[in-house]
């Protein structure tokens, strides 16, 4: 399968024609500034998961779809519960996100 190239334009886009899912992430950001967020670059990009991470570090891994907490699988530890670097696309900010 080959990998999405996630930017602005595709969140642009994606904006465009699915207003709502771009509020839940924007959400999920929580208002603070210093918050990132990665999107996975693999399937069909209609609503892809993401990983927010928080200014104290703590990262947030959501399902696109409901965007409740993405179940990993119970055999992988705690501390490694996070999406794969190779499968994200690169981060964008609040205010990025707020400018779509």
């Amino acid at each position: 399968m080959s990998k999405l190239t996630i930017d602005i334009d595709f969140l642009k886009e994606l904006k465009e024609n699915n207003p709502i899912y771009i509020r839940k992430v924007t959400s999920a950001l929580r208002g603070y500034e210093e918050s990132t967020v990665v999107f996975g670059n693999t399937g069909i990009g209609c609503t892809p998961h993401y990983e927010v991470t928080l200014p104290n570090g703590a990262k947030l891994s959501r399902n696109g779809i409901n965007h409740q907490p993405f179940k990993f699988d119970d055999e992988i530890p705690k501390e490694e519960r996070f999406f794969n670097p190779d499968n994200v696309s690169k981060s964008f900010s609040l205010a990025e996100l707020k400018s779509l």
